[in-house]
């Protein structure tokens, strides 16, 4: 099959899947916390130990005000968080696993958790992938840029004016803290890009880069 074939076969797929977003008929990878009941319906998972550990997370982020300190309370409590597996050997299983900065960041900025149906979030850039690396390419959109945004689809943990709160603490926590590298005098940062294809490119909002020295690093260690 040829280069352009396959490029008309990925525009009709495409094509196909806006349709059916804008039919409602769209069925959307869930986050761990909300299942797909048989009925094709989407709740919260039954287990109360996920919802009260996914809950845990936001009222914990609500009273603290950062992700790092809402980081360190997890673990200086030995809490671990639920996850399921979407690859790998284990793909299916329920894990419990000790707190990351990535888990983190993916629960806080994932709109699902507010109910809201998104499409368009994290789209793949042909420009960016690398053959042979799964899901390179990957770039997190700001939400003014999001395809689809239907509030009140799922069953929520937070309201979704909790959500926006968040994000704009976030970003505020992002440009306030100064820089660290040995070169720079500790300027503030402006957001000069999107993520780039690396492994952790579906957790990168934009590239924030130093006023001061010109170092580069994203939110997602940041927040």
């Amino acid at each position: 099959m040829s280069e352009a074939e396959l490029h008309m076969m990925r525009q009709r797929l495409s094509a196909g899947r806006l349709s059916k977003v804008a039919r409602g008929e769209y069925i959307q990878h869930l986050p761990t916390g909300l299942v797909r009941t048989e009925d094709g319906r989407v709740a919260k998972d039954p287990d109360e130990q996920i919802q009260r550990c996914i809950a845990l997370v936001f009222s914990t982020f609500a009273e603290l005000g950062s992700g790092l300190k809402t980081l360190h309370f997890l673990k200086a409590h030995h809490i671990l968080l639920p996850r399921h597996q979407t690859s790998g050997l284990r793909k299916g299983e329920l894990l419990w696993k000790e707190p990351t900065e990535s888990m983190l960041i993916e629960i806080l900025h994932n709109p699902a958790y507010a109910g809201a149906f998104v499409y368009g979030r994290r789209p793949i850039d042909p420009m960016l992938r690398k053959p042979g690396r799964r899901g390179s390419g990957v770039v997190r959109k700001p939400m003014e840029e999001w395809v689809t945004l239907q509030q009140g689809v799922y069953p929520a943990y937070i309201r979704w004016e909790q959500f926006l709160r968040n994000q704009a603490r976030l970003a505020e926590n992002t440009k306030a803290r100064p820089c660290e590298a040995s070169s720079c005098s500790g300027g503030a940062w402006s957001r000069t890009g999107r993520g780039s294809a690396t492994p952790r490119a579906d957790l990168l909002w934009h590239v924030w880069t130093s006023d001061a020295c010109g170092v580069q690093i994203a939110p997602a260690l940041l927040v």
